[in-house]
């Protein structure tokens, strides 16, 4: 089941996937301003894929980060942040940090399932800790 945070969105409105969750029939919330930018205005708001990893095998994650690297590129994604300088504020740590634009959040996820990513993430199971989210951007 699909989840949408909407903490500190004030504007809100009920929506379903249109397929039942486990609990509460998959519904959740949307923030309307989003959704009219991407649909009514017809423009696709750009999206970034956000992951923060601890690798624990270097060798089966340089092969996943290969893989990734082209699953990524064919889907328009490009990177603006891989591995550099960080500062941990707040929440777990995790010394690899990665971000990588692509054209709008539909892209992004359409990537995350695509059968070559899924072969490199392979790679990186068993061989990292790792949070990854994609939010959409603002322009």
């Amino acid at each position: 089941m699909h989840q949408i945070s909407t903490q500190g969105v004030a504007e809100a409105a009920p929506f379903s996937f249109g397929h039942p969750g486990p609990v509460g029939g998959g519904v959740g919330r949307v923030n309307m301003q989003a959704l009219h930018n991407t649909t009514v205005k017809g423009t696709m708001m750009p999206a970034l894929w956000i992951a923060h990893v601890t690798v624990t095998d270097e060798a089966a994650y340089k092969k996943y980060a290969a893989g990734a690297t082209e699953a990524i590129a064919a889907h328009g994604g490009t990177f603006i942040a891989r591995g550099g300088r960080y500062v941990q504020l707040e929440g777990k740590d995790r010394p690899r940090n990665v971000v990588a634009r692509f054209p709008d959040v539909e892209t992004a996820e359409a990537c995350y399932h695509s059968a070559a990513y899924q072969a490199a993430l392979a790679h990186a199971r068993g061989a990292s800790e790792r949070e990854l989210l994609i939010v959409e951007t603002s322009e």
